[in-house]
């Protein structure tokens, strides 16, 4: 079973820190368009029961620290593997998925 936490549109700063409320699960994949995330809800419905715990999150929702701080916290530090798309400038990453890439985040050095 996976969950999907979005809302169309993405990030808006009025709205201030988005907790997405997923529990953690095995496998999270994150990237910034809706329209992957939906389809690969869709072939998740699909898998096989057997499949381990899949989380889907758009992190363009979390690009405030403290945002990402969170996720960071309830589910991507027990997620055995994590998937982001990261298609753009590095610009529009979040302080917490720059940290992870350049390897300065705890999850990076696992």
């Amino acid at each position: 079973m996976h969950l999907l936490a979005a809302q169309p549109g993405g990030f808006v700063d009025e709205e201030g820190i988005i907790d997405l409320d997923q529990s953690p699960g095995d496998i999270v994949i994150m990237a910034a368009a809706d329209s992957a995330l939906a389809g690969l809800a869709s072939g998740v419905d699909q898998a096989p029961a057997d499949l381990p715990g899949v989380r889907l999150a758009n992190w363009m929702q979390i690009i405030k620290p403290a945002a990402y701080d969170l996720y960071e916290h309830k589910v991507l530090e027990q997620a055995k593997v994590v998937v982001v798309s990261l298609l753009g400038a590095p610009a529009t990453g979040s302080t917490g998925l720059n940290a992870y890439r350049t390897g300065r985040s705890s999850l990076a050095a696992r």
